[in-house]
């Protein structure tokens, strides 16, 4: 599933093994001053609820669409419109907990071409399998 804002911004997310539980995936972004990269498990329930709410904002191109990793702070995505008109946006945060203590990328809403939300939510059913 991959997220292509302005300029060569963006934020990808992948299926990183193949699951009958939870969702492992591997989350890139690239914002303006910064770009990184995360693992982390998503609970299978929150991944097909998120499906289904870009289901929801394609259709009616309004409202939000959220998901959030299993374990705290390590990701917080949100696709959303961003005006009555129906544009579309995309905000988070990324976060890495390590022996050195926390990393966190708060990123602020990136435009992106709302026509790409077909094949986005195609995208995200398939890494729910």
């Amino acid at each position: 599933m991959h997220i292509r804002c302005e300029s060569d911004f963006y934020v990808s997310i992948e299926s990183a093994e193949p699951s009958n539980e939870d969702v492992l995936v591997i989350v890139k972004a690239r914002c303006p001053g910064f770009h990184g990269e995360i693992d982390t498990w998503i609970a299978r329930d929150a991944w097909v609820g998120f499906c289904n709410q870009l289901a929801v904002l394609n259709e009616h191109r309004q409202g939000q669409a959220t998901v959030e990793s299993i374990s705290p702070k390590e990701l917080h995505l949100i696709v959303r419109s961003i005006d009555r008109l129906g544009h579309m946006g995309v905000e988070g945060e990324l976060g890495y907990r390590g022996v050195h203590g926390e990393t966190h990328l708060r990123f602020s809403t990136m435009a992106f071409d709302p026509s790409t939300l077909p094949q986005l939510l195609t995208e995200a059913r398939e890494i729910a399998g």
